[in-house]
């Protein structure tokens, strides 16, 4: 992927007015530093590759298991930014990070020393009962986007975006054409960084 970053998609090969040929421009009137422009670009790829397929498999699991939350989708589409966001949550396909402390310090009471590393768990922060009513449940209805799963702050997914673009073009398209949702059990991938599934057998039963 490096390798076509740096010598295919380069500016003279971008569509004019896509969001990676933006950053180019952006370099050019001096507001990003132009050798961070391929780093952009790859973080627009990688957002779209394996997380957001990680949440688009949340996605179609969950509706598979809630039949009356895809007919909800089916009856009001405006729901569905609120269900991708709901699938983000539940899945939370980047379950955890770490960080490294920058100077002595305490949280909650626990001592942290500078330099240490520390983990953040998002997976168990989006299902925290104190923030989130019944965390474990898929609501589409839930209209909140306040979890961590794109991240939070500086560290917020630059991809987030494109990954809502793509799961929402794809429910778009679901509730137009799809009466319900059959899923079976699925296969975890085994990976230390993302929650996904390695297969998921689902059938699509026609409107």
């Amino acid at each position: 992927m490096r390798q076509y970053i740096l010598t295919k998609a380069t500016p003279d090969r971008l569509k004019p007015g896509s969001w990676t040929a933006r950053i180019y421009e952006l370099a050019e009137q001096g507001q990003i530093p132009r050798d961070i422009c391929p780093l952009l670009v790859r973080d627009y790829i990688g957002p779209s590759l394996d997380t957001t397929i990680a949440a688009t498999g949340e996605l179609i699991y969950q509706l598979g298991r809630n039949p009356d939350q895809f007919e909800l989708l089916r009856r009001d589409p405006a729901l569905i930014p609120d269900a991708s966001n709901e699938a983000v949550r539940l899945g939370s396909p980047i379950r955890s990070l770490t960080r490294t402390v920058a100077s002595d310090c305490e949280l909650s009471g626990v001592k942290l020393a500078a330099g240490a590393r520390v983990m953040i768990v998002f997976a168990s922060a989006n299902r925290d009962e104190r923030k989130f009513a019944n965390p474990d449940q898929f609501d589409v209805r839930r209209g909140r986007a306040d979890h961590l799963g794109f991240g939070y702050g500086i560290h917020t997914c630059a991809g987030m975006y494109l990954a809502r673009l793509e799961m929402n073009a794809l429910l778009k398209a679901l509730v137009a054409r799809v009466a319900r949702i059959e899923v079976g059990t699925p296969t975890i991938a085994l990976n230390n960084t993302i929650s996904s599934f390695a297969s998921l057998p689902a059938k699509l039963h026609a409107a």
